[in-house]
């Protein structure tokens, strides 16, 4: 119709489709990120205060600024997931009470939502792997029975197991909907550890020390940096009165005095 058939770069973009089609890496973890969105989004913020015109003294305070946004933001998310708890809406109140102690506010929300759409969903049909004894179970849509999903359900008393084709649990890290409806039709009244990715839980991810020896050259260069913007604020604020400045200038030139010694004393 569009007559694109020959078109080469129309060709060369569908032989590359396992890079950039969602649908070719559901199964991969992205933490829900599949755009450059969230970078732009900053990057526009960060525009309205910079500018071509602007000295190295005026662009410094402003960056620092901004970067402060962000880091009060994270704090103010931090504070809401330890200090506030979840009003619990749902139909399966045992769940989501657990779930809002286990993750941050903000992911809490979100499996909510999945809770929420379960009521949406039920269980068209059911068939035992004689194999691994589990279970593969047939999810349908009430009112679009032709709209399937397929969960692979591994019972255990502990820890059970789920795996369903919509692949959210693989790609964020949060169980869906029709994972709740296999829960809900089970009976299972504890969120499964099998769930929780330690990502998005209230604890955080797990920091792994790294081997990698870091150059001492780099070590100097990034020290240089966080004391040329902690300087950069301060000549500015300081810039505006001739008391700061007189007594900045003082304080810079005894340190710098200081700074000269410890140098020659190692």
């Amino acid at each position: 119709m569009n007559k694109l058939e020959d078109n080469s770069w129309i060709s060369g973009m569908y032989n590359k489709r396992q890079r950039w089609a969602e649908a070719f890496f559901r199964d991969d973890f992205y933490a829900g990120i599949s755009s450059t969105q969230r970078c732009e989004g900053m990057h526009r913020i960060l525009k309205f205060g910079l500018g071509s015109c602007i000295t190295m003294s005026e662009m410094m305070p402003r960056y620092e600024k901004f970067v402060g946004r962000i880091r009060n933001r994270g704090l103010y998310d931090d504070y809401m997931s330890d200090q506030f708890s979840p009003v619990l809406k749902s139909h399966l109140l045992v769940l989501e009470e657990e779930i809002g102690k286990i993750f941050t506010h903000d992911i809490y929300l979100l499996i909510r939502d999945q809770i929420m759409y379960e009521s949406k969903f039920s269980v068209a049909g059911r068939a035992v792997n004689d194999r691994s004894g589990g279970s593969v179970v047939t999810i349908t849509q009430y009112g679009k029975s032709e709209r399937k999903w397929i969960l692979v359900y591994q019972p255990d008393i502990v820890n059970p197991t789920f795996s369903c084709s919509c692949n959210l649990f693989e790609s964020d890290g949060i169980p869906c909907c029709h994972i709740f409806a296999v829960m809900k039709a089970e009976n299972v009244k504890k969120f499964p550890t099998s769930l929780v990715s330690r990502r998005w839980t209230k604890e955080g991810p797990v920091t792994v020390e790294s081997e990698t020896r870091v150059d001492v050259k780099s070590v100097q260069l990034a020290k240089y940096g966080k004391l040329m913007s902690m300087c950069a604020n301060i000549c500015h604020i300081s810039s505006h009165s001739e008391e700061g400045y007189d007594g900045v200038n003082e304080v810079l030139s005894r340190l710098t005095i200081e700074s000269c010694n410890c140098i020659k004393i190692k």
